[in-house]
């Protein structure tokens, strides 16, 4: 809705004149609330009507090359280190199974 800042000004001058004279006036005091109601409404729409769509002034979104994503000096690669390596050995000297089985007594 594109409604010019001067019209909804001149709106809200009218009804600011009808809130003056609901005031001062005693028979028409239940009516100031209406009139202040419309003049809260007309300065929402100013307000509502300045402003611009968040979505308008977002940058684009700008997405990784490759060049981004390749190193730009080759990593060097560690030493393959030996994967099994010498495990405790869990039985006392001299106490060693024939076999590596439980049922072995």
């Amino acid at each position: 809705m594109n409604i010019p800042a001067s019209f909804i000004i001149q709106k809200m001058e009218a009804e600011l004149a009808q809130l003056k004279a609901s005031v001062n006036n005693p028979q028409q005091a239940s009516e100031y609330r209406e009139h202040a109601q419309a003049i809260k409404t007309y300065a929402e729409l100013l307000l509502d009507s300045g402003s611009k769509p968040s979505y308008a002034s977002s940058q684009p979104v700008q997405h990784a090359q490759v060049a981004d994503v390749k190193p730009s000096a080759p990593m060097q690669q560690p030493q393959a280190q030996p994967t099994k390596q010498a495990s405790k050995d869990i039985y006392d000297n001299g106490n060693e199974p024939e076999s590596d089985s439980l049922f072995d007594f």
